[in-house]
């Protein structure tokens, strides 16, 4: 089975004849701020930190003669001449989705001895994160699950726990399907409180 990596929707093992090496690490570059510790000789204070863009690079190989090679440079330099970050998949993290943008100089080295041409893109992810392409759903079929629970209370209230399968913070997005009357909602969370409609109206 052929790696895939799709670039702006368009397949880019259907272009070469195979990719030699990815380079993904581990997260992002991590800046970290310090200063001065007071009066102390030694070290300094932590101040804070912060996760910056994400760069990855691939490399490739594609046999032929170099009339062959005619075609790859062209699709390629089409494929990358993009404007904005574009969707970068690869095959096996089918739903993870990086917003990248082509980075540097793109290389093809062809080898006319060998008739083996070798090349190299470099992605650069702006936000430094990889997004989800699906959207998990917690409701009344599911809850206990792994997406978290949905428990109601004797008082009319209901309990959320949603667990988040991701590495960093999200915000859910809540839907509410009235089956009455009811003028008021209310959400409370660790981080605030957000209330619609009229309470009176609904005591």
């Amino acid at each position: 089975m052929t790696f895939s990596i799709s670039f702006n929707g368009v397949d880019l093992s259907e272009l070469v004849n195979g990719f030699t090496s990815i380079e993904r690490n581990f997260g992002a570059t991590w800046t970290n701020n310090l200063g001065p510790i007071g009066i102390s000789r030694y070290g300094q204070e932590f101040i804070n930190n912060y996760s910056g863009p994400k760069t990855i690079v691939v490399n490739f190989r594609k046999d032929g003669v170099p009339r062959n090679w005619i075609a790859i440079r062209q699709k390629m330099a089409q494929i990358l001449n993009v404007s904005e970050p574009a969707p970068l998949i690869f095959g096996d993290e089918p739903n993870k989705i990086w917003y990248a943008v082509p980075d540097q100089q793109p290389t093809f080295s062809e080898d006319i001895s060998s008739l083996v041409a070798t090349g190299t893109l470099t992605f650069l992810v702006p936000s430094g994160i990889a997004e989800s392409s699906y959207t998990q759903t917690l409701n009344a079929d599911n809850s206990g699950g792994e997406n978290g629970s949905i428990v109601k209370n004797d008082d009319g209230s209901v309990d959320l726990i949603i667990n988040n399968q991701g590495t960093l913070p999200v915000y859910p997005t809540i839907k509410f399907t009235h089956t009455s009357d009811n003028a008021y909602i209310g959400i409370a969370a660790p981080t605030g409180v957000l209330a619609l409609g009229s309470q009176d109206q609904y005591l």
